[in-house]
């Protein structure tokens, strides 16, 4: 490959005989720069063109035995979020994305800037031994062997190892930085009597800036720190700030690009980010959410109105503050202007104590953690060297008997060939050790000069042979299920499994083909659900994957993103299935439709479910090989788990069970209780989206009254879980209008009250959803149902109509109008008096979960005269 670097034009010197079915005119331009969704960035960036080569004498002045990678140090690069946002990470994934970690690499670079080159320089040459090529100076004609033009991206300081060639993750780029800047730290040897603590500053006008900073640093020394305060400049050397970094136990920053220095703690820094108002999402997105990949110990403090200092220059009651809605439709100029470059922060000291004090005893723990590996460290490295002393003085002393022994022996001395012989390894030996791949790792050559006959090398591929066969059942409503009992292998082009067999079978092959989701009856979800085929057929091709386990295959399409619909076609399904399949086993899952929010929101949970990394079918170019292969999900029905049809009558409170293993390591700040009166979560409804409570302040203040402390949950499509199951966990009561955000109750301890409120037409929904869910999770189910005066159907139609004296026949034969009229038209306005009388009966089943748990109960029914605001949880998720 040619390339001109004047024009920015890369020439494919062997286009005809390499590509002979493409057109003679085949072109391709392209902005090396991985925000192509941002028109004026890549307008900045010089235009690449590759292109079959002109005819006659191709000269060049550079010649390079080497592969080009092209790419842009423009747009943001120089701001220190983006140099790692649109810069490193990227860079760091393409390497092996494209097959380059063991191929000698040029970098061409545009926008190449002295400053970015003398900065980075540590960090480049890893990645190039070679000079960089600068895109847009250099006027030579350089050739290359190949070259890779642009940069992978997955998303916000995101590295998925789902779309990676091999598991790379965050952990080993920081490996790689350790690698380049560690040595900052290890020439620091002495030890520290307490925790450090990094305090990231900002300065000047910039926003955002912690004006109590003093402050907080002297609170800080008085929990047990010490404080370090570190404002990075645009200049500052990453070998001073990974020193200072990535030696500290705790680092507590306001929102703002320097949080990005998060890639150089280590695993198990407890990461404080300060989460000024509205900025909850960019947040989470940008930090929080790597943060947790990182396997660090984050916290999130999310200052209230009071400790903005927009609430000095607005009201409260101002729509900046509330209207999130509106909010949305503003431009990114407004919402950088007014909530970032406005906003500065006071931090409540004592509600930020809490934090500390929470964060110092994390950091004491840690500091011990490393107190013991350096004691292990230290008994190693004392063993090794006795170790090596010995075989030293072995050596030494074997060397001086040989030399005697030549000395006085005659020169035509030889060893006994049969003796050398016994010790060389066995064929087998070396096969085993250096060709034999092991679960979920890559497939490798044998060794040239292995002398091992090819039949032997054939027949040790592959499992002991099975007579393969493929097993249905499409009896049920819901559901089809097949399994292909044999070795097999995924081709995923076509989304086959085919027989992994040394040969093909003389019997016509089987083949079966199904679309893995429990809803086969509603045709218009199906038709979007990927086919996948099942066949005895064999398929000669080796595997680049080996895993030891059987495959289950199926889809998270379909109505994947409702939360009900994530529990009731997916999650409760794979249990299902799981355990009456594959009891006790280990499988891997292999999804089709695959969805990174939907990955990154059930992270937490998907390892109680499979250990193993989950497949994306989708994108899969790499030839996978399983035990065996089962496609479909087993399902019960809505929302249920009948132990009577699984092996070892497994119940929803097992499927409970494997919630709290996944999520009770999450570190969360749920709302604080009133020590002795019970929590009861309301689970509110805002906006133009039905069955809104409308009287929900007085249905506070009379739970308030019962005894009650309240908090009100607003959950969204990005909810982080995690938060929201340390807060219901923790309740003793839940309650609020029919819709998929009851689906939440699956979090309540058993012996929980549980209240459903159930609208006019939506009784069978209301019974067959959340009603089982209830017994089956063993709490205390109280349904109340509203009369058609609490409905705002009649207020529209008036208590005549049919809508409303008769809902039931309207509801059970027409579903849209059940969907319209009664789910997306219908608010309550709860009956006050008589809905208390629920709520006395809610406050004593909490009271006696209280008291089952040995704690206190005081007597707290009383009038309030004052009407006490509850917090409301509202936590949301990025889609990083």
């Amino acid at each position: 490959m040619r390339s001109a670097l004047a024009t920015a034009q890369l020439f494919l010197l062997h286009f005809a005989r390499c590509w002979p079915d493409q057109p003679k005119r085949f072109m391709e331009k392209i902005r090396p720069d991985p925000r192509k969704w941002h028109p004026q960035v890549m307008a900045q960036n010089k235009e690449v063109t590759v292109r079959p080569a002109p005819t006659g004498p191709k000269t060049c002045n550079v010649v390079h035995n080497a592969t080009a990678l092209v790419f842009s140090a423009g747009g943001y690069i120089g701001h220190f979020f983006h140099d790692f946002n649109d810069g490193w990470i990227p860079l760091f994934m393409t390497v092996p994305s494209m097959s380059l970690s063991h191929q000698d690499v040029v970098l061409v670079i545009g926008k190449l800037e002295d400053s970015w080159v003398t900065k980075h320089g540590d960090l480049l040459s890893e990645f190039s031994k070679h000079p960089i090529v600068d895109l847009d100076k250099d006027t030579n004609t350089h050739c290359f062997d190949s070259a890779v033009v642009g940069l992978v991206y997955h998303g916000f300081l995101t590295i998925n190892p789902n779309l990676m060639p091999g598991p790379t993750t965050r952990v080993h780029l920081h490996n790689l930085l350790d690698k380049v800047y560690g040595q900052a730290r290890q020439l620091i040897r002495q030890p520290m009597a307490r925790p450090k603590l990094v305090l990231l500053v900002r300065k000047g006008s910039v926003g955002r800036v912690l004006l109590n900073q003093d402050q907080v640093r002297t609170m800080a020394m008085d929990v047990g720190f010490d404080v370090g305060v570190f404002k990075p400049k645009v200049d500052t050397p990453f070998l001073e700030s990974f020193g200072l970094l990535s030696r500290s136990h705790v680092v507590v920053g306001v929102h703002g690009a320097a949080m990005t220095h998060l890639l150089f703690l280590r695993p198990d820094t407890v990461f404080i980010q300060v989460v000024s108002i509205r900025l909850d999402s960019m947040s989470e997105m940008c930090y929080g959410k790597p943060a947790r990949k990182m396997g660090l110990e984050y916290m999130e403090y999310k200052i209230s109105v009071e400790e903005s200092s927009l609430s000095h220059k607005y009201d409260s009651s101002n729509p900046i503050f509330k209207d999130s809605l509106r909010l949305q439709e503003k431009p990114w100029g407004f919402v950088k202007v007014i909530y970032m470059k406005q906003q500065n922060v006071t931090l409540d000291l004592t509600r930020f104590r809490g934090y500390l004090a929470i964060a110092c005893r994390k950091a004491k723990i840690f500091m011990g953690t490393e107190v013991t590996k350096r004691q292990q460290y230290m008994k190693k490295k004392a063993r090794r060297d006795k170790i090596c002393r010995l075989i030293i003085f072995f050596l030494a002393s074997q060397i001086g008997c040989v030399l005697l022994f030549r000395t006085c022996s005659s020169p035509t001395f030889t060893s006994n060939s049969q003796e050398h012989k016994r010790w060389r390894p066995t064929p087998t030996k070396l096969l085993r050790s250096s060709w034999l791949t092991t679960d979920d790792q890559r497939e490798s050559s044998p060794p040239k000069s292995s002398a091992v006959p090819s039949q032997t090398r054939d027949s040790s591929m592959y499992p002991k042979p099975v007579k393969p066969t493929i097993v249905c059942d499409r009896s049920h409503q819901l559901y089809d299920w097949c399994h292909l009992r044999s070795p097999a292998m995924l081709e995923p082009k076509t989304a086959t499994f085919f027989v992994r067999s040394p040969s093909p079978s003389p019997e016509p092959p089987l083949v079966e083909k199904l679309r893995p989701y429990p809803r086969k009856t509603d045709n218009e979800t199906m038709s979007n659900i990927r086919e996948i085929t099942l066949t005895t057929e064999t398929l000669p091709l080796p595997c680049t994957i080996h895993h030891n386990s059987p495959a289950l295959v199926f889809s998270i399409g379909g109505f994947t993103g409702n939360f009900f619909h994530d529990f009731n076609d997916g999650f409760v399904p794979l249990f299902v299935t799981l355990n009456t399949l594959f009891p006790g086993q280990e499988v891997t899952l292999v999804i089709t439709e695959y969805s990174e929010w939907w990955y990154g929101k059930y992270e937490a949970m998907l390892p109680q479910f499979s250990r193993r990394q989950v497949i994306n079918l989708d994108n899969q170019t790499d030839t996978h090989c399983f035990a065996s292969v089962a496609v479909g999900l087993v399902s019960h029905g809505p929302m249920t788990i009948n132990p009577a049809l699984i092996p070892h009558h497994k119940s929803f409170l097992d499927f409970r069970a494997s919630l709290e293993e996944g999520y009770r390591k999450c570190l969360v700040w749920p709302p604080p209780k009133i020590k002795g009166r019970p929590r009861l979560v309301l689970v509110s409804r805002t906006g133009p989206v039905g069955r809104v409570i409308l009287n929900q302040d007085n249905v506070i203040k009379v739970a308030q009254e019962e005894g009650f402390d309240v908090v009100v949950f607003e959950p969204s499509v990005y909810t982080y879980l995690c938060d929201v199951y340390r807060l219901i966990n923790g309740s003793h009561a839940l309650m609020g209008v029919h819709g998929a955000a009851l689906t939440h109750s699956l979090f309540l301890r058993p012996g929980a009250a549980f209240i459903q409120v159930v609208p006019l037409g939506g009784e069978w929904l209301a019974r067959t959803y959340f009603q089982n869910l209830a017994k089956g999770m063993k709490l205390e189910y109280m349904e109340y149902k509203i009369e058609p005066k609490e409905s705002t159907l009649t207020e529209k139609y008036g208590k005549d109509h049919i809508l409303v004296r008769d809902p039931s026949s309207i509801a059970s034969r027409n579903w849209s109008a059940l969907h319209s009229i009664y789910l997306r038209s219908q608010d309550v306005r709860l009956d006050i008096a008589r809905f208390r009388g629920y709520l006395k009966h809610a406050y004593s089943t909490a009271k006696r979960l209280m008291e089952s748990q040995g704690l206190h109960v005081r007597r707290q029914r009383r009038k309030i005269k004052k009407f006490i605001k509850p917090p409301v949880f509202s936590y949301t998720y990025g889609v990083g």
